[in-house]
């Protein structure tokens, strides 16, 4: 499957800097969806529903500490997700929009909704947005890496070349199988840096900060 050609990419003035991301039919008419990613992934894990959506304006940041906005400073709250969301939707002109969130993406759609209440015409939660009971026994300083095993480890890796880190994407079982040119957009985004020091995006401080709050212990909200 190749990648949906209407599309553009953004940055919105936020605290600290700019929110980065993409948009994908931005002439379509009627609610735009705004969706959001989930605790280590970037704007681009949504192309494909894009992709599925040809007559929708598709709206997808990356969240502070991910992707092109992994420069932002913290704090990574979700209610800082959620406020970002709401300077996302001023810096373009946006009322009002449905909005999908994924895993993590889940929780910050609770929080925005609950913040801003009057910018959500209604709210799609998959997989995520309901407190998580925390492993037993576990400090909150280990939290992150019992919670996401592999994937946190990901972060703290370097690979030498782009494809060296498509490679690593290619073994796994829930990738590798379903390998085309969206995923491996989506995996290509996901570096930062220069040959033979690539790092995946997404800031490690910022993802443990997140899945902390994930247990709903910072009040939160049920949708």
């Amino acid at each position: 499957m190749s990648l949906p050609t209407e599309f553009s990419t953004f940055a919105v003035p936020v605290r600290g800097g700019p929110l980065a991301g993409g948009v994908w039919h931005r002439d379509a008419r009627g609610l735009p969806l705004l969706a959001v990613h989930g605790i280590t992934a970037n704007h681009r894990s949504w192309s494909l529903v894009a992709d599925a959506l040809p007559g929708t304006r598709v709206i997808a940041p990356d969240l502070r500490g991910r992707g092109r906005s992994n420069t932002l400073p913290g704090p990574f709250g979700l209610i800082d997700h959620a406020d970002d969301l709401a300077r996302l939707l001023d810096g373009l002109e946006v009322d009002r929009a449905v909005v999908a969130g994924h895993s993590m993406g889940g929780f910050v759609g609770v929080r925005f909704a609950e913040r801003h209440p009057d910018r959500v015409a209604s709210l799609v939660l998959v997989d995520g947005g309901l407190p998580l009971p925390p492993p037993p026994g576990i400090p909150p300083e280990e939290a992150a890496a019992a919670a996401l095993g592999p994937a946190i480890e990901r972060l703290g890796m370097c690979f030498a070349s782009r494809d060296d880190y498509a490679q690593f994407w290619r073994r796994h079982p829930g990738l590798g199988p379903y390998w085309n040119e969206a995923v491996a957009d989506y995996v290509d985004y996901d570096l930062t840096g220069e040959e033979p020091e690539l790092h995946p995006s997404a800031a490690s401080e910022a993802v443990a900060a997140n899945v902390l709050e994930l247990d709903g212990s910072a009040g939160m909200p049920r949708p």
